[in-house]
């Protein structure tokens, strides 16, 4: 009885994986199910595998012949016009794989971190309640999945489902609100959101382009090696992050079990709640230690060490040897141990705990804090821990490249290159928060995925890049800021692409909210930015200078995209800096003519560059007529021949 059921259980995993359902001798490759939508316009291409020499697909009325090759059978469906759902079905060896509700229309890919991921039920503003009742919206919410190689299929259970009001609550707030202003009467939308919180743009980033980009070398080798031999990639990646943390003249890992605040009684917990003032705050590194007391038998058959839940990052060594890292709250940690490391007696496993948001440190639960025996035993290693608070850690330590979000092409290789050949005709890109620390490589990273999207999705998609919003500090001088700059790589990446758009919404976020609550906003500014596309509108996408400023006798002149602007809030623009070669900024003085601005430049004849609102959350008062504000930007100064 249990062999069968065994079985037939196998058999239904083989459907499930199969998009529609189907044997496993005929299937449809992802993300071709139930409810989805081909994109009007465009060519796609549909393919599955089959044991047949032919097959055939159906679809609209029409009959298409497959390709059959290798076990592969693929049909190139030619451009079609809208339609509502209708089945899709495939024929091949006498078998039939069909697929319900299939349109044609548009679909509109929706990515980035949280503030993309942001439902519309913790946003203000109410969607319209008839088009998330009775338009013929669907909706694909790519489940989170990391993977240090390219997938084939999306996770078992992923579906495209029809826009209902409880769907619609859990869904993207600016791709949803943004669907509801860009929508065509009478054709079928599919939206994709496929968002993580947290991650850096280096995790959408296909290898490929990472390669021809340059300076990655390192990190795609050891994923390479991940892929081959994980053992081994996480030794070599434990060297490196021993190398960072030496560079302070320090090697916990190698001092025995250092730590002397003990660990309360009871469950693993976050480590605010230890009733430790000095922790109770405390975003960054924690040492955790404790000595493991083993018999001979026990040292000799342990398999592998389970520390359970860590927020967010561990780094693990057992008596010195560095075991693994990962990038994960929600993924219990549990590592293979080399034969002869442990020893009979006294064993000291030691965790780094990196945490920057929420709670933070080793989460157990405690029955998932073992040493796993081979003989299927396991010794308990839940009590009895150590820590020591790190006040400030002297040096960054680098993140596992195989990781979620901190790591390199491994969200687009769970995430989107499962959506295999998927068509859109329009894409929105709300990120870059992970970025402010190492700006300096954002262009080039949003450029080489903005072409990696037309190659998936179409030569011709439309890329709206939602610039960020102000968000910390208001500054009373001139100086640095790595968000001014990751905005400055968007506004110049969206100029290099004709088909790329800036919404501008530095006057829409919340110095003390990274998650500002108003995405209706940021819908009209993206829904704004698509239409300036269509249209052809000059100016129309908000991108700023795109000359160099130039030099009069006493004045430095830049020269806006030609339409109508206004000063709010004041006589003159606020927040125009004069910069020179060596990078210093001062304030300076400027007024608005026409589309013109024009900073006094007096004795600053040394000045190289003109900054605007550059600063984390600035005051701009700089606005196009249409309400919407000129982007923050950042000009070279034409030398004078």
């Amino acid at each position: 009885m249990k062999s069968n059921l065994k079985t037939a259980l196998s058999c239904l995993a083989i459907v499930a994986l199969t998009g529609g359902g189907a044997s496993a001798e005929l299937t449809i490759d992802h993300p071709w199910m139930d409810g989805a939508v081909i994109q009007r316009g465009q060519s796609v291409v549909l393919s599955g595998r089959t044991d047949s020499a032919s097959a055939r697909l159906r679809f609209g009325g029409n009959v298409y012949e497959a390709a059959v090759d290798a076990g592969r059978w693929t049909v190139e469906l030619p451009p079609l016009t809208a339609r509502a759902g209708d089945g899709l079905t495939i024929e091949a060896g006498g078998e039939e794989l069909r697929l319900e509700d299939v349109a044609v229309g548009d679909v509109m890919f929706c990515s980035g971190q949280s503030n993309m991921a942001w439902p519309v039920s913790r946003s203000t503003g109410r969607p319209d309640a008839e088009l998330s009742t009775s338009a013929d919206i669907r909706l694909l919410n790519v489940p989170l999945r990391h993977h240090a190689a390219e997938q084939a299929e999306l996770p078992t259970g992923t579906r495209w489902q029809r826009a209902s009001p409880e769907a619609v609550e859990a869904f993207s707030a600016v791709c949803w609100y943004t669907a509801e202003r860009v929508m065509a009467d009478g054709v079928p939308l599919g939206l994709v959101q496929a968002a993580w919180g947290g991650s850096q743009i280096e995790a959408w980033v296909p290898r490929d382009l990472l390669a021809e980009l340059g300076g990655y070398e390192t990190e795609i080798g050891l994923i390479e090696t991940y892929r081959d031999n994980e053992a081994a990639a996480q030794r070599a990646f434990g060297a490196q992050w021993e190398a960072a943390w030496e560079e302070n003249g320090a090697r916990p890992w190698a001092d025995g079990d250092f730590a002397e605040r003990a660990v309360p009684e009871g469950e693993m917990r976050d480590w605010k709640t230890y009733g430790d003032p000095d922790a109770d705050r405390h975003l960054g590194h924690v040492w955790f230690t404790k000595t493991v007391v083993l018999s001979k038998a026990e040292a000799e058959e342990a398999e592998t060490i389970g520390i359970g839940l860590v927020d967010d990052i561990d780094a693990t060594w057992v008596n010195g040897m560095f075991l693994g890292s990962t990038f994960s709250w929600s993924d219990q940690r549990r590592y293979e141990l080399p034969d002869g490391l442990l020893t009979e007696g006294e064993n000291v496993v030691t965790v780094n705990v990196l945490n920057g948001y929420g709670q933070g440190g080793l989460l157990g639960p405690s029955k998932d804090m073992t040493i796993e025996l081979a003989g299927g035993e396991a010794v308990p290693i839940a009590d009895g821990w150590s820590y020591e608070i790190v006040p400030a850690a002297p040096s960054a330590v680098p993140q596992p490249p195989w990781s979620s979000v901190t790591g390199f092409s491994t969200i687009h290789n769970a995430m989107v290159a499962p959506l295999g050949t998927l068509k859109a005709s329009k894409a929105i890109w709300y990120q870059g928060e992970s970025n402010t620390d190492h700006p300096e490589t954002y262009q080039g990273l949003m450029s080489a995925l903005v072409s990696s999207w037309k190659a998936r999705f179409g030569p011709d998609l439309q890329t709206v890049i939602v610039q960020l919003p102000g968000f910390g500090q208001t500054l009373s001088e001139p100086s640095e800021s790595g968000w001014a700059a990751v905005r400055e790589a968007q506004r110049k990446a969206a100029l290099a692409d004709e088909n790329t758009a800036l919404a501008v919404t530095i006057d829409a976020g919340d110095a003390t909210d990274i998650h500002p609550p108003n995405k209706v906003v940021v819908a009209d500014r993206v829904s704004a930015a698509f239409e300036a596309m269509r249209t052809g509108s000059s100016g129309g996408d908000g991108h700023g200078p795109t000359t160099p400023a130039t030099r009069t006798r006493d004045d430095v002149v830049v020269h806006l995209p030609a339409g109508s602007y206004e000063v709010k809030s004041g006589p003159s623009p606020m927040a125009l800096e004069l910069c020179n070669e060596g990078g210093r900024c001062r304030w300076a003085d400027g007024k608005l003519e026409g589309s013109t601005l024009i900073l006094k430049a007096g004795n600053r004849q040394s000045a190289s560059k003109v900054r605007y609102c550059w600063s984390d959350a600035p005051l701009c008062n700089l606005y196009r007529a249409d309400g919407i504000p000129v982007s923050p930007f950042q000009v070279d100064i034409a030398k004078q021949r």
